[in-house]
């Protein structure tokens, strides 16, 4: 592990959650040589599983969870956040959550110093990701404590910035469509694939250049496809063989006359 400098005004961290997310930002973290001093988790198979890959201690009360550190980390799901702020009290110790839509005001009662680390990426506990190159959106309710939040921030990744409450939500939105609803695609062709015995796999190479064109010369100008096109011959021919999926059907006419609308 790297060690701190001495200057560093966050040196001792305790997460609230030991989800995915938590545990993906904990292993980072401890991995740049800060001290993970506590888990809090609800379920203790995930709290003890946690506080062993990081050297910390954990519990599964809310009433002992320990404000004796120099930032505490809530990285729990949405409704999560909003059902155990109101019981949480934790003085002036700086806290941050995680989350993408949720804003900061959030944690107003919670603690007087606030802020958000939102790690813009999909994560799981099985899949270890590192954060070198990971956008980490951040805020604050006060200069001193954005400045050390950011320079916390930078120690994991070298994208980080300072992003309000409103820009967070706009980046969270337009990442469900990116991330998400892409992946949901991907889940409806695999469907389709595995009816005929074929992979996915096959589309891997297909996928990547589209990615890449998208973020060389923009989404708009990579388009492709026969809708971009207004090939009605082939979008009747390909919905004649969805007859027996209305669903796909569907987002299949609407996504076409997106393309064809945008």
């Amino acid at each position: 592990m790297n060690k701190l400098k001495t200057s560093d005004s966050i040196q001792t961290i305790s997460f609230i959650g030991a989800g995915n997310v938590a545990t993906q930002m904990a292993k980072n973290l401890y991995q740049k040589g800060f001290k993970i001093k506590q888990i809090y988790s609800r379920t203790e198979a995930s709290a003890v599983l946690l506080s062993q890959q990081v050297e910390a201690k954990f519990t599964t009360s809310l009433k002992e969870i320990s404000s004796d550190v120099d930032l505490i980390v809530i990285s729990v799901n949405d409704k999560a956040l909003i059902e155990i702020t109101p019981s949480l009290d934790l003085g002036q110790t700086l806290t941050v959550h995680t989350g993408g839509s949720i804003p900061m005001s959030q944690l107003e009662g919670v603690s007087s110093r606030i802020g958000v680390i939102y790690p813009l990426q999909t994560f799981t506990k099985s899949h270890d990701i590192s954060f070198e190159k990971l956008p980490l959106c951040v805020e604050a309710n006060n200069e001193k404590d954005l400045k050390d939040l950011l320079s916390l921030s930078k120690r994991l990744s070298t994208k980080v910035a300072s992003v309000s409450s409103k820009q967070r939500k706009t980046i969270h939105l337009a990442a469900v469509f990116a991330c998400n609803f892409s992946n949901h695609m991907l889940a409806i062709a695999d469907e389709i694939l595995t009816q005929e015995d074929l992979e996915l796999g096959l589309l891997q190479p297909l996928v990547e250049e589209t990615i890449t064109k998208a973020f060389t010369i923009t989404p708009k100008k990579g388009q492709s496809g026969p809708a971009i096109r207004r090939d009605d011959n082939v979008i009747n021919e390909h919905l004649k063989r969805l007859e027996k999926h209305p669903d796909f059907s569907d987002i299949y006419k609407k996504i076409s006359n997106s393309i064809q609308n945008i």
